[in-house]
């Protein structure tokens, strides 16, 4: 509960006025129950951290009380990589960054936004085709295992062309080189997919 009220605190500096709904949705997934992060939000609100109000649309937003001193956009501690550098990258900022790093080798790079069957990148050299699929960081590992099962799945959804190349880019944190280390190397093989893995600084390692 602690880590989870941390992050609380963290979400609400970077956007204040967030239901718990909203909350629960970047900290746990889409499919996690809000009874968690609301529990969390009254713990807070009693020790005075935090105010619920009604906003605009008379959804209860969570804000500070007084003038945070957390900096928006930084990562709480207990989300940083252990060893590591503390990455919190969206999906469009990894896809921002893969596009970079390929049209700087000579593909033309399209990023197609929609449902998980057509979105993506998709790049093309000469005759070469890649079809990327992309994730963000995720906050917590069990939204980053989901993310990462998410990513190889919209993949294999996309494997009609057995001339192109397959790939899922994901932030480069411990948390996902370990689960595509785990990944049996038959399993990857017979997929035939490729990880690329996005650094802050905009570096792209490939790992097969």
């Amino acid at each position: 509960m602690k880590d989870l009220m941390e992050q609380f605190l963290y979400v609400v500096a970077t956007c204040p006025g967030l239901t718990d709904r909203e909350i629960t949705d970047r900290l746990l997934g889409r499919q996690a129950r809000v009874q968690a992060v609301n529990h969390a939000a009254h713990l807070l609100e009693k020790k005075g951290k935090i105010r619920r109000h009604r906003r605009r649309d008379g959804l209860v937003g969570n804000f500070f009380e007084g003038e945070s001193t957390i900096r928006p956009g930084a990562i709480p501690p207990s989300l940083r990589e252990p060893g590591g550098p503390a990455l919190n990258m969206t999906e469009e900022e990894v896809k921002r960054r893969i596009r970079k790093w390929l049209e700087d080798s000579g593909w033309v790079v399209r990023v197609i936004e929609g449902k998980p069957r057509d979105g993506g990148v998709e790049a093309r050299r000469g005759d070469d085709r890649w079809i990327i699929e992309a994730k963000g960081s995720g906050s917590r590992n069990p939204v980053k295992n989901t993310y990462f099962l998410t990513v190889l799945g919209e993949t294999l959804q996309k494997m009609d062309d057995p001339g192109a190349r397959y790939s899922i880019a994901l932030p480069d944190t411990a948390k996902f080189r370990k689960l595509w280390e785990k990944l049996p190397e038959l399993a990857k093989s017979r997929m035939g997919i490729t990880a690329l893995f996005v650094g802050e600084n905009g570096t792209v390692e490939l790992a097969g």
